[in-house]
């Protein structure tokens, strides 16, 4: 259970004894009517967040079985260097959506529109700063272990065939 679990037992059983605390599995009408939302929202995130996961793994193991874990292992680097450029955007977004919905509710088209050029903007500079950076470091990316059968440059341009592939 953990340190941290049974400390927290300890500190709850001894609340309950002392009476400072007490557990009532009563639930109010509020909270009756709210439940089922609730639940429903919870079971939709959960389903999927197991999904994006399913997905992120299915896709690992069909690359890994068709191509070989070379390409498995370059498969995944680029994954989450794709990933890694995305976080701005969703960053941004997660700005933008709520003062974008605003100057739309207020039918501000000039407000909208220097939000969406504000953001257009530092994405694109966050983005050329990332795509420098990648560019950069592909050697050292890539090409680290080409002498212990790492990729070459050629097998990346597509050159020859990926590690695993039939000739």
């Amino acid at each position: 259970m953990g340190v941290y679990g049974s400390v927290s037992l300890m500190i709850g059983l001894s609340l309950a004894r002392s009476g400072w605390a007490s557990l009532s599995f009563r639930l109010s009408p509020a909270v009756r009517q709210l439940l089922r939302p609730f639940a429903w929202y919870g079971l939709t995130t959960f389903l999927a967040s197991a999904s994006s996961l399913l997905i992120m793994k299915t896709d690992s193991v069909m690359v890994t079985q068709m191509l070989g874990l070379d390409a498995n292992a370059i498969y995944t680097t680029v994954f989450f260097m794709a990933v890694i450029i995305e976080m701005p955007r969703r960053i941004l977004s997660q700005i933008s959506t709520p003062l974008l919905s605003q100057a739309f509710e207020r039918r501000d088209m000039g407000l909208a529109q220097r939000i969406y050029q504000k953001t257009s903007i530092n994405l694109f500079l966050v983005g050329a700063l990332l795509y420098v950076g990648i560019v950069c470091n592909l050697p050292a990316l890539f090409f680290a272990d080409a002498a212990g059968g790492g990729l070459s440059h050629r097998q990346l341009r597509g050159g020859d065939h990926w590690p695993g592939q039939a000739h």
